[in-house]
């Protein structure tokens, strides 16, 4: 269960650095609800592919 835990913290603080990144290069710095709200499906995608090839180098 500590493995999931490890990867859940892991995944939120990749998918805020994402987001970020994301409002700030592709969405010219907007920050609104209805920009972040827009960036939340494909932001979640990028993260968790991120998180998973990050999990699975860890355990080589």
């Amino acid at each position: 269960m500590k493995t999931f835990t490890d990867n859940l913290v892991t995944f939120f603080i990749i998918w805020v650095v994402v987001i970020i990144l994301n409002q700030l290069f592709f969405f010219n710095g907007c920050f609104k609800f209805y920009c972040i709200k827009n960036a939340l499906p494909h932001t979640a995608v990028i993260s968790a592919i991120i998180t998973f090839i990050q999990y699975k180098m860890k355990n080589k």
